[in-house]
């Protein structure tokens, strides 16, 4: 049986700051330059657990609101670690880290051009 580095401690770190940082944003967030259709794609956690990037799926497809968006939700970090704190019991809540996750936007390309191609392959 092949042995596996995940760390179940951080992956359970990781889901509960993904649900609460999520939720946050629905529900509490009232930002103008955060929407509430952000999503939060996944979140990475350093292996001493004191950073977490989170990949983030904006609301938004300009790029300069993109931009605006994600550094509106880096300034407020601290009310997520606070959030965090609250609700998850560990020793250090990890320094947050928010930015853009550019797979989701490429992977709506690639299934736009298979679309495409399957769309010239069978005309109407």
């Amino acid at each position: 049986m092949p042995q596996s580095n995940v760390n179940p401690r951080k992956l359970r770190l990781a889901e509960a700051i993904l649900h609460i940082v999520q939720s946050a944003i629905i529900f509490e967030v009232e930002h103008k330059d955060i929407h509430k259709t952000t999503f939060i794609n996944r979140v990475e956690i350093s292996d001493d657990k004191k950073y977490a990037k989170i990949f983030v799926v904006p609301g938004s497809s300009d790029i300069a609101k993109i931009e605006n968006e994600i550094d509106a939700l880096n300034k407020i970090s601290g009310f997520f670690r606070k959030k965090i704190a609250s609700e998850v019991k560990v020793r250090v809540v990890p320094e947050l880290k928010f930015v853009f996750d550019a797979g989701y936007i490429k992977a709506e390309s690639v299934l736009k051009t298979l679309n495409n191609l399957n769309n010239e392959d069978n005309p109407q």
